[in-house]
């Protein structure tokens, strides 16, 4: 019996460590049993353990009938010990219904076994938890010795001699055996706990490996070392490519891509498996994808190896940096295209003349080399209605004939200048406006060059055939074309300038000329006269004087026009309305202007007024009027129109003089013959004429330009040859009623009178004729040579009625000269003389409506009236003197 009961057990020993040998490989082979909750784990344990349990039970060691010994106590025991109470439960449960099952006398003590074993198991997890990781084997021994010891106790709850007799024969194999197999098992189920934690930590790791490789941004693939198949291609991959993973897998680059592509590819792929490179960076990689087009792609290779240290694979990653390119792209284009506007704009501020700079600037852009352009392109600047060719560079000599003059509307550029749009177009042929003979196919951009909404002109530029230009260029070229207009705008308001500072010097000179000149011819007309009344008639020296005066009113005409010009002539203003003016002086025109030139008046101006001189603007009208004659000798149309306009800053920045604000636009224009850009450039300078030698002065545009200027207003000319001529003449509006001054009449006898006159006047000649006139007509006249000689009179007499002065003087002016003498005798009354304006009149407002005022030269009527006329009127407080 002893070596069939060793034999017995030892055989179920191995059989149970044998079934849990084969249900842990089972249950790790399981791929979804990690996922499942913990509680239906336990379930599932405690019911493979119970069936365990069971098979054990099948095959025992029979001692008698009904008692059976098996290894249950040692599977029991370490299902406590390792997995818990529910699996512990179900198992008690499950073995000990098929003990109850089997019955016999040993039911009772085997339920006994089953509860002691599960329940020592239990309690020695809860008391050593930390055995079943630690695996002590002399710790596991003697939980197995003590677990046995419990099942040997529990033989004694058969009878007494059937425990003894059972104790006799089964003691010894049972302490051997059993505790063995409780360590062997034990051992069994840590290793296995630990292949499947390490199954678990591996299978986590494989699906956390395969969820990245699947869900980066990149581009990854695995290509077999042998012949480069693609073993594994990710999502990220088949969104760039555009191609199904399924469609890729097993497949190379000649089967995806164009040969050349993909011969390059394999390259770089064998360099690495060769280990010629250990990491392959490609910085910049094109692909062609099926989605997307043309992608840059970034990406590193390199070899992977098995265990045996052969190639096995060629690994992968690419990231799409399209986007990241086009980013850097577009700011390395911005910063070229700020970094060129710059240097353009540095241009501006050489010291060259304008046609130099669009040389330079044309240069400069059509040297840039990310501009889709061909070495060449113009310049055109607007002219009327018409553009002319301003610069140019590589233009066919052909060309040059046929652009040298464009007009608006005509060609891409004529209709950019018309529209102020951009024109351009990526073909022009044989079809296009303006052909020649070679011409080859090309593109145009024409880019309108533009400043205060007013077109100058148009930059042109040759696209290459073919060739697009984005938006991003188009827009720094007009940028370019705004450098260009500010340099259009500054050469103009620079030469306008330079014009307004040289007409004013002509001006100054003018008037200094006219001051001493006034002075003369009023000696020379008043002796004249004296003269001419003292010979006979019919005398050949009355002639001769006669003739002296003649001359002297010609060149005091002269310096009229002179003092004109130059803004210093003695003029009293009054506010007008051009449109009742214009028709007046129509009628007069009438008898100067040819039957075969036609008037036409467009006046809209009313009810505005402006502030100046009616005879002077009388003047303006006839003068403009004679020179629109002249330029139709075969007669045309001449056109006078008026209207109301505001002159905003934009308008006033490029135009020199110009104040912004509210004016009425006179408007001169004809149908003549025009002028030239060099004749416009010099037309208001005095004695400037294209007219033959002895058909004009010179002074008749200088007097316009002069009396405009005088009256707060500008004048403008446009002009172009065959096509006519425009002046546009602006006047401040103001809001004074247009009005007139009558003007008393009296015979020259009611001149005369016999009131003390004080006379000062530093020009001896003028001071002699004018004593010499009043002492004939009656007067009592008092000559001071100089302001000092007068206040001496005026201390002295107290008899002085009237003080006429000369108002530029040294030492003092008359106006000073009045106000001091207000205190000696503040009921005399005063007269000024001057032969120009000068900043006494203006600042002390001595040119307004009423001023006592006498213009040189002087004139006997005038003086004598003038003096008579003052006297006559009500007294002048000298205290108070504005005037």
């Amino acid at each position: 019996m002893g070596t069939h009961l060793f034999i017995s057990l030892v055989y179920n020993t191995s059989l149970l460590l044998v079934l849990v040998a084969i249900y842990s490989g089972i249950k790790f082979k399981i791929p979804f049993e990690s996922a499942l909750p913990s509680r239906t784990r336990d379930i599932l344990t405690g019911i493979l353990i119970g069936l365990i349990g069971v098979a054990l039970m099948a095959s025992p060691w029979k001692f008698k009938p009904g008692i059976y010994f098996d290894a249950r106590s040692v599977l029991l025991c370490v299902t406590g010990l390792f997995f818990g109470l529910i699996p512990t439960v179900l198992a008690v449960v499950i073995i000990g219904s098929f003990r109850i099952f089997v019955d016999g006398v040993g039911a009772l003590s085997g339920l006994g076994v089953i509860l002691t074993s599960a329940g020592l198991g239990l309690l020695w997890q809860r008391w050593r938890p930390g055995l079943k990781q630690q695996g002590k084997l002399l710790e596991l021994y003697l939980f197995g010795l003590l677990v046995h010891l419990l099942m040997l106790a529990c033989m004694f709850i058969l009878p007494r001699p059937v425990a003894f007799d059972i104790l006799r024969h089964i003691s010894l194999p049972v302490m051997i055996i059993f505790p063995v197999g409780t360590v062997l098992l034990s051992i069994l189920i840590i290793r296995q706990n630990v292949s499947r934690q390490m199954n678990e930590k591996l299978w986590e790791s494989k699906k956390l490996l395969e969820s990245v490789v699947e869900n980066v941004p990149l581009m990854i693939f695995l290509k077999e070392a042998k012949d480069l198949r693609y073993v594994i291609f990710n999502h990220a991959g088949e969104e760039l490519l555009g191609y199904d993973r399924k469609a890729l897998l097993g497949k190379n680059d000649l089967d995806l891509f164009p040969p050349e592509q993909a011969a390059q590819f394999m390259a770089g792929d064998r360099e690495v498996l060769n280990g010629e490179t250990g990491v392959l960076d490609i910085p910049e990689e094109f692909i062609d994808t099926a989605g997307k087009g043309r992608r840059v792609l970034h990406t590193n290779k390199v070899c992977i190896r098995g265990n045996d240290g052969d190639t096995k694979y060629l690994l992968g990653i690419s990231e799409d940096i399209t986007e990241r390119k086009k980013i850097e792209s577009d700011m390395h284009e911005s910063y070229e295209m700020e970094r060129m506007s710059n240097a353009i704009r540095q241009n501006s501020l050489l010291p060259i003349s304008l046609h130099e700079k669009l040389t330079i600037n044309l240069a400069s852009l059509l040297s840039i080399p990310w501009l889709t352009l061909e070495p060449k392109g113009s310049v055109f600047l607007v002219s009327g209605e018409n553009m002319h060719l301003a610069v140019q560079q590589g233009l066919a000599p052909a060309s040059l004939v046929l652009c040298a003059k464009i007009p608006f509307g005509k060609c891409l550029c004529g209709k950019a200048a018309e529209s102020g749009e951009i024109f351009t177009s990526t073909d022009v042929g044989p079809e296009h406006e303006t052909v020649y003979e070679g011409m080859q196919p090309h593109g145009h951009c024409c880019v309108p060059i533009i400043a205060a909404g007013t077109t100058l002109g148009v930059l042109n530029l040759y696209l290459k055939a073919g060739a697009d230009i984005s938006a991003k260029q188009l827009e720094f070229i007009r940028t370019v074309a705004n450098i260009i207009a500010l340099d259009i705008v500054h050469s103009r308001v620079e030469e306008q300038f330079a014009q307004s500072q040289k007409m004013e010097a002509i001006g100054q000179m003018a008037g200094g000329i006219a001051h001493d000149l006034n002075n003369i011819l009023t000696a020379i007309i008043g002796y004249g006269n004296f003269l001419s009344a003292a010979i006979p008639v019919g005398d050949p020296k009355h002639a001769d004087s006669d003739e002296i005066i003649k001359a002297g009113e010609r060149a005091a005409t002269l310096i009229h026009q002179l003092l004109t010009f130059s803004r210093k002539q003695v003029v009293q203003s009054s506010a007008l309305n051009l449109d009742q003016i214009i028709p007046e002086t129509i009628k007069m025109l009438r008898r100067m202007i040819p039957e075969n030139i036609e008037f036409k008046t467009h006046l809209k101006s009313a009810p505005a007024n402006v502030l100046a001189n009616q005879g002077q603007l009388g003047q303006v009208i006839i003068n403009l009027a004679v020179n629109a004659r002249d330029a139709m000798p075969k007669g045309g149309i001449l056109t006078f129109e008026t209207a109301q306009t505001e002159l905003d800053k934009n308008y006033a920045s490029t135009h020199v003089g110009v104040l912004p604000g509210r004016y009425v636009m006179l408007a001169v224009s004809d149908t003549g013959n025009g002028m030239s850009p060099e004749v416009v450039a010099h037309l208001f300078e005095p004695f400037f004429t294209t007219k033959e030698q002895g058909k004009g002065t010179g002074l008749g545009l200088s007097t316009v330009y002069g009396i405009v200027k005088q009256s707060g207003g500008n004048i403008f000319v446009y002009s172009e040859l065959g096509k006519g001529t425009t002046f546009k003449i602006y006047l401040p509006i103001v809001a004074e009623k247009a009005g007139e001054t009558p003007v008393k009449k009296s015979s020259i006898m009611s001149y005369r009178g016999t009131e003390t006159i004080l006379l000062v006047e530093d020009e001896d000649a003028v001071r002699k004729f004018v004593s010499r006139l009043l002492s004939q007509n009656g007067y009592s006249v008092l000559e001071a040579a100089t302001p000092r000689e007068a206040i001496a009179f005026c201390e002295a007499r107290h008899d002085i009625t009237l003080m006429l002065t000369d108002l530029i003087m040294p030492q003092m002016d008359g106006y000073v000269l009045a106000k001091t003498v207000a205190t000696l005798a503040p009921l005399m009354k005063v007269v000024f003389m001057s032969g120009y304006t000068d900043n006494v009149l203006t600042q002390q407002n001595l040119m307004k409506p009423g001023t006592m005022l006498l213009e040189k030269p002087l004139k006997e009527d005038t003086i004598l009236r003038k003096v008579r006329e003052v006297l006559n009127g009500e007294p002048q407080l000298l205290r108070s003197l504005s005037l």
